[in-house]
């Protein structure tokens, strides 16, 4: 990204959205402003950290100057191709029209699931099971990291064997309309869920689904269509049904997307196997990440607002509960994880606006005592740590249920998460 250009991002939403492009540029040495239809305070929280980091925001309405101005416009996944404004960019981009597009991908096999129901736990799953295997892999969309986080990976190096795309019907609407032709070559692709009736899964995206994918994976129902779609032959499409007919017994349906595509891919039934036994779930949603005889570490770092708490805190409640908590946010209500607060063996804070103006006060308050804030993860575990006797006999579960947002000290949730979990791992916690 040349320095110097002037950078318009259109739409300010917190995944694959205003924030993360904006960041991205920015921290390039462009001139990025942002526009919204909302007014400011509207748009909550992050629009003073993005000023902080240079970034000139528009709201109440796009303007026509703003447009004209831009070098780029990097547009939303909500915004529309066919917006009246964008007519007036020189070059339009998306997040993944921009990850997509790298040449730091050219030696890495893109994997694209998309569609209906069950996209997040074919996405994880795949994932897990890849990496039991001795692969490298990276996860962006609506599981992982946004698409600029992960372009930011590679261009530092971190460069994996397999990228797994997680599409919403947008996002992957987008980058295949501003790319074209120039779309890259897919190792596989992954419809879930659909039936003959939900064409719009695939129409408009016929190259994705047809010669840009060396293969096609998707339900018995929508097999048909897609050919007829895409002009592919019947026999190149692979049904899930057809994958999955000696799926283990132990192997829980909702994992079938998983391994259909797995196999697909020519990895052994035995391999699948092991790989989708040590699942854990979807990573920073009550993932479990260590488990021995005298601890449970839980990444529950998507829980973004306070009602997500008692979820994942309900989920482990027959054990003491060492809960991590807080972070960014200035218009949360503390109110309703209050009884989590207050059942928890001990409770350490991370730093951030909410912890500060709203979490601690609400602690103070109530008598509870409380470890930090903690603009480090790994003090915020160590903290957490020194509450458990490991020889009491007991399991303890440090519980990583933030309440709240990231972006102050973490890129995101997911980097949240993914720091919590390194910090745990480093420990070498072990049962002895």
């Amino acid at each position: 990204m040349a320095k110097g250009k002037n950078v318009l991002i259109v739409g300010f939403e917190q995944r694959d959205g205003g924030l993360q492009n904006a960041l991205y540029y920015s921290s390039r040495g462009c001139n990025v402003r942002l526009t919204d239809l909302k007014d400011l305070e509207s748009l909550g929280e992050g629009v003073e950290f993005l000023r902080s980091h240079g970034v000139e925001i528009i709201s109440d309405g796009y303007r026509e100057e703003d447009f004209k101005w831009a070098d780029i416009v990097v547009k939303t996944p909500a915004i529309d191709l066919s917006n009246t404004y964008l007519k007036y960019a020189k070059k339009i981009v998306s997040s993944f029209s921009e990850l997509l597009s790298s040449p730091l991908l050219d030696k890495t096999g893109i994997i694209i699931i998309t569609g209906m129901k069950g996209k997040t736990i074919a996405a994880s799953a795949v994932s897990h099971t890849l990496k039991t295997l001795g692969k490298t892999v990276h996860t962006c969309g609506n599981l992982g990291r946004s698409a600029f986080a992960e372009l930011s990976l590679l261009e530092r190096g971190d460069v994996p064997q397999y990228l797994i795309c997680e599409f919403s019907s947008r996002q992957l609407r987008d980058a295949f309309m501003i790319l074209g032709e120039d779309f890259p070559e897919v190792e596989i692709t992954l419809v879930t869920g659909g039936s003959p009736e939900n064409r719009g899964v695939i129409e408009g995206r016929e190259l994705v689904f047809g010669e840009k994918s060396r293969k096609v994976v998707c339900p018995q129902a929508l097999k048909k269509t897609l050919a007829e779609i895409t002009g592919r032959k019947m026999a190149t499409i692979t049904s899930v049904e057809s994958k999955i007919s000696r799926m283990p017994l132990s192997i829980p349906p909702s994992l079938k997307n998983a391994y259909a595509l797995l196999s697909t891919m020519g990895i052994t039934a035995s391999k699948i196997n092991t790989g989708l036994k040590s699942f854990r779930g979807v990573p920073n949603q009550s993932e479990i990440i260590l488990m021995n005889g005298e601890l449970i570490a839980v990444n529950d770092s998507s829980a973004t607002i306070p009602e997500s708490v008692g979820f994942a805190y309900t989920q482990f409640s027959s054990f003491p509960i060492h809960l991590i908590c807080g972070g960014t946010g200035k218009m949360l209500d503390v109110s309703s994880m209050l009884t989590s607060l207050k059942r928890s063996a001990s409770i350490t804070v991370l730093d951030g606006s909410f912890s500060r103006n709203v979490l601690i006060p609400v602690l103070e308050k109530n008598g509870i005592e409380y470890g930090g804030p903690f603009s480090s993860m790994k003090d915020a575990v160590e903290d957490s740590l020194r509450y458990n006797d490991f020889h009491d006999g007991k399991t303890d579960v440090i519980l990583l249920s933030p309440g709240a947002m990231a972006y102050e000290f973490f890129s995101d949730e997911f980097d949240r998460g993914d720091q919590f979990s390194k910090a745990v791992k480093a420990l070498e916690i072990s049962a002895s």
